[in-house]
């Protein structure tokens, strides 16, 4: 089966980065992607992407489901 998600919204590049947030996504990447071992410190020197949601749509094979963010 294939899942399918397509998101909408504005990019930001996160370039400085305080060590509460590094942590968060270092924590959030290793949950769900262990073999990488992101650390807090990779976020720092490197940042992230933001990306502010417009739109979410997504489906598999037998539903599918749409989230308009209005803000």
């Amino acid at each position: 089966m294939d899942d399918v998600i397509l998101i909408e919204g504005d990019a930001e590049g996160l370039t400085r980065m305080d060590g509460p947030l590094a942590e968060r996504l270092a924590a959030a990447s290793n949950a769900k992607f262990p073999e990488y071992g992101m650390t807090a410190d990779f976020y720092r020197r490197n940042g992230a992407i933001a990306i502010g949601l417009r739109k979410v749509i997504a489906w598999t094979e037998i539903t599918s489901t749409r989230f308009r963010f209005d803000g």
